[in-house]
C-alpha cells in the first residue's frame, strides 16, 4: 500500500497513464490545540486495526480545513482497502482502544480501487466522536452512532427519545433535545442517570439524595451538595465546540464569601493554560459563565446583585457565536460579546457541585446541557411547565 501525505494529489503512475488510486483528504472538525496527534493506517480489508501507522502528524490545522492529503494505491492487485484514522489528544494514537477511548476520535472507511481511475474520500474527524469507539466494521457518525464503514448511512438512533419524560417539565426539556439531562432524582446509590442515555455520572462524597426538588408540578426530587467537595462526576460527556447551553435549578446555601461552582469542565494543558467552561454563583452576582481558551479567558463582566430568595432559582447560561447570555428565572440577566474562535475540545470529566473556584452548598436539580443556543422562548416554556413559583 502506498501512503503519502501532501498538500495536493500525488501521482503513483507515469504521466501518460491514469493512476489507480484513492485520494483521502483529512478534515479536522476537532479544533486544534497543542498536544494533538493524527495517525493513519491503511491495509487490506479487516487488517487496518493492527497495521502499523503509515503516516503520523502533529502539525496544527485550522478548524474545518484539511489536515493533509493521503494517497492510496492498490497492493498486489487488491481491489479494496480499509482506512483507519485516529486523532488523539495528549496521548499516543496507538493507545486508543475500546477500553480507553478518552480523548480519541477514530474514523474508519473502506475504499475501492477501480483500474485506471482516481477516487476521492473526504474523511472528517468530528468533535462529537471524541470518546466514541466503534467496532472494526463501523465508524462514528456525526450523531455519535456507529455506521458501516462502507456506507455513509448513520447507525441506530441513540437512546433518549423526546417525550419519554414522566411529567410536563421533563417532556418540555426532552422536546428541545438536550445532549445530556440529569434529573438527580435517584432515591439512593451512586448512579446519576443521563436521561438521554449518553453519559451517566457518579455521585461522589456525601451528596444527599431525595431532597425536595425544584418542580412544583412533579414529584421528582433533587440532590443536595455539602459545600466541602461532594459532587457528581460525568467522565464521558460529549464535547460541544460549536455552542453550549447549560440549564439548571439551584437553591444555594453557600456563604456570601464563597464562589460556589454549579458546573465545571476544565482541562489543564500546561502551566497557565486552561480549556473548558465554568458556571458559578460568585458573591453579589446572580451567575457567571467563564470560557477558558488556553491562556485566554472569556467571562460575563458584570451582573446585577444577587437576589435569589429562599426557593429554587432557574438559571440558563448560553455561549454561541461570540456571545454569552445568562437568564435568571427566565429573564435576561447578562449579555456580553467576545472574540469568537473555534474552542478547543475538552476531554476532562464534567463536575457538578464542585470545582476549582469553590464548592456548592445547596440543592441542584434538573441539569440539562444542549449543543445549541437555547432561546428565551424555550426557557419560558420550561419554566411554565415546571409549575414552580419563582423569585421575582
Amino acid at each position: 500500500m502506498i501512503v503519502t501525505v501532501a498538500s495536493a494529489l500525488v501521482p503513483v503512475a507515469s504521466a501518460c497513464q491514469t493512476p489507480t488510486q484513492v485520494t483521502v483528504e483529512l478534515i479536522g472538525e476537532v479544533p486544534y490545540r497543542e498536544g494533538m496527534r493524527v495517525a493513519i493506517q491503511a491495509a487490506r480489508p479487516g487488517e487496518a486495526e493492527s497495521a502499523n501507522a503509515r503516516v503520523s502528524t502533529s502539525s496544527a490545522w485550522t478548524y474545518g480545513d484539511a489536515i493533509g492529503t493521503v494517497v492510496l494505491g492498490p497492493e498486489g492487485g487488491a481491489t479494496e482497502a480499509d482506512v483507519r484514522v485516529v486523532l488523539a489528544i495528549d496521548r499516543d494514537p496507538s493507545t486508543c482502544s475500546p477500553a480507553d477511548a478518552r480523548g480519541c476520535v477514530v474514523y474508519r472507511r473502506r475504499v475501492s480501487f477501480v483500474a485506471g481511475e482516481p477516487g476521492y474520500l473526504r474523511a472528517v474527524l468530528r468533535s462529537p466522536c471524541l470518546g466514541v469507539f466503534c467496532d472494526a466494521s463501523t465508524s462514528c457518525r456525526a450523531d455519535k452512532s456507529c455506521g458501516a464503514i462502507d456506507s455513509d448511512e448513520p447507525g441506530p438512533t441513540p437512546p433518549g427519545v423526546a417525550g419519554e419524560g414522566t411529567d410536563d417539565y421533563s417532556r418540555a426539556v426532552l422536546d428541545d433535545r438536550p445532549r445530556h439531562y440529569f434529573r438527580f432524582d435517584e432515591p439512593a446509590g451512586t448512579l446519576a442517570k443521563d436521561e438521554m442515555g449518553r453519559a451517566n455520572g457518579t455521585y461522589e462524597g456525601p451528596v444527599k439524595l431525595g431532597v425536595t426538588g425544584a418542580l412544583e408540578a412533579s414529584r421528582a426530587t433533587g440532590a443536595y451538595f455539602d459545600g466541602r467537595g461532594s459532587k457528581v462526576s460525568v467522565p464521558a460527556l460529549e464535547d460541544m465546540p460549536g455552542a453550549i447551553s447549560i440549564e439548571a435549578w439551584i437553591r444555594s446555601d453557600s456563604p456570601e464569601g464563597d464562589t460556589p461552582t454549579i458546573v465545571e469542565r476544565l482541562d489543564r494543558a500546561q502551566e497557565g493554560a486552561f480549556f473548558g467552561y465554568r458556571l458559578s454563583v460568585p458573591p453579589t452576582l446572580e451567575a457567571k459563565l467563564e470560557l477558558f481558551r488556553g491562556k485566554g479567558l472569556v467571562s460575563v463582566p458584570r451582573l446585577r446583585e444577587r437576589n435569589f430568595g429562599a426557593g429554587y432559582t432557574h438559571i440558563v447560561a448560553v455561549a454561541h457565536a461570540g456571545r454569552v447570555r445568562i437568564f435568571v428565572n427566565g429573564k435576561p440577566a447578562a449579555d456580553t460579546t467576545y472574540r469568537d474562535e473555534p474552542p478547543p475540545p475538552v476531554i476532562s470529566p464534567l463536575v457538578v457541585g464542585s470545582g476549582s473556584a469553590g464548592h456548592f452548598r445547596g440543592a441542584i436539580d434538573e441539569l440539562a446541557i444542549y449543543d445549541y443556543p437555547l432561546d428565551g422562548e424555550a426557557i419560558q416554556r420550561h419554566i411554565l411547565a415546571s409549575g414552580t413559583k419563582i423569585s421575582p
